[in-house]
């Protein structure tokens, strides 16, 4: 303590160098509402169309269960079976390498692959990741019809906020999917000796597009496709799906009623108690959180001069102004210390 009394201009001098330093670093230091952690956990999708619980656990869940159980550095394993989903959940020590678990549960997986039923979708491994999680969220509410305001959200709003710098995805959720339904009737398909499996094929097989080869011409290589998929309600209706001995080529419009429709809701969004489209956005890994939410918002102003006036954008939630509380706070502890 003496030397410090002794020698106050290397002192002073010292603690500027420091202040100074702090300064200068701090418009380099990142933003983030959460550290970045890499959460040692991995979870198993696997989908088996609209097979009941039972049938998921027994016929899936339980030999995924079987063959992951050994998979090294694993801690605990949970599992969900719900309709046509399996949801394997794996949690590991933390430390683990999980880009080496995630291969291995892969092989495991592999393993296994012809003891599932043949419907069954092979089984997605994905890894959780906190900044997966949306940094804003947008509301798009509006007079119009579910399906006219997801189409909205899809065709205008989305592409543009794609392009905003740092941003990585926008992720949309309400509103109404539309869908082309054929309803069979089975009557008039037992009378034409045909089965629901056999239309199904049938308009599957019809409704692709699909590579046709290349053509070499003035040393350029041109690549062919074979469009095949529908262009309207009238093509479908017009399809051939078998031949009967009393009324010859048997047609969908013969057998079943093709309609638009929507697909069923498994989840509603709502602002302020209208139904609405959701739009969260996430951002690119080394993005900063408070810039991405400046830049999306000026987007958004922008966006709604382009939407009819029946159609609103509104900020459902934002984590920009949060963390930009939290900095001020920041700013004024230090400055008390």
């Amino acid at each position: 303590m003496s030397w410090a009394y002794r020698h106050p201009v290397a002192i002073v001098s010292l603690f500027t160098i420091l202040v100074l330093g702090g300064l200068l670093s701090l418009p380099l230091l990142p933003v983030e509402l959460l550290p970045s952690l890499a959460y040692p956990t991995l979870v198993v999708r696997t989908t088996f169309g609209d097979a009941a619980p039972e049938e998921v656990e027994n016929l899936i869940t339980r030999p995924v269960e079987s063959a992951l159980g050994g998979v090294t550095g694993l801690r605990s394993m949970t599992s969900a079976s719900t309709e046509g989903i399996s949801l394997v959940t794996l949690r590991f020590d933390w430390g683990t390498n999980m880009s080496l678990a995630a291969a291995e549960v892969r092989e495991k997986l592999d393993t296994i692959t012809e003891q599932l039923p043949r419907d069954v979708k092979p089984p997605l491994v994905s890894h959780y990741d906190p900044a997966d999680e949306p940094v804003v969220t947008l509301a798009v509410v509006g007079d119009d019809p579910p399906e006219v305001l997801r189409r909205r959200a899809e065709t205008v709003t989305k592409p543009d906020l794609e392009t905003v710098a740092g941003v990585a995805a926008v992720r949309i959720s309400g509103g109404s999917v539309p869908e082309i339904q054929v309803l069979v009737d089975r009557a008039r398909l037992a009378a034409h000796a045909l089965d629901l499996s056999t239309v199904v094929e049938r308009i599957a097989a019809a409704n692709i597009n699909f590579p046709g080869g290349k053509i070499v011409t003035g040393g350029m290589d041109l690549p062919l496709r074979t469009v095949g998929r529908f262009r309207d309600l009238d093509q479908i209706r017009r399809l051939p799906v078998g031949h009967s001995p009393t009324a010859g080529t048997v047609r969908i419009e013969d057998i079943a009623e093709v309609r638009e429709s929507t697909a069923d809701k498994t989840s509603l969004s709502r602002y302020n108690g209208r139904s609405s489209v959701l739009l969260s956005i996430i951002k690119e890994p080394a993005a900063n959180i408070v810039e991405v939410s400046h830049r999306v918002r000026e987007r958004t102003e922008s966006i709604q001069r382009s939407l009819p006036e029946s159609t609103r954008l509104f900020v459902a939630d934002d984590q920009g102004p949060f963390i930009k509380q939290a900095l001020k706070d920041l700013r004024t502890d230090v400055l008390w210390g």
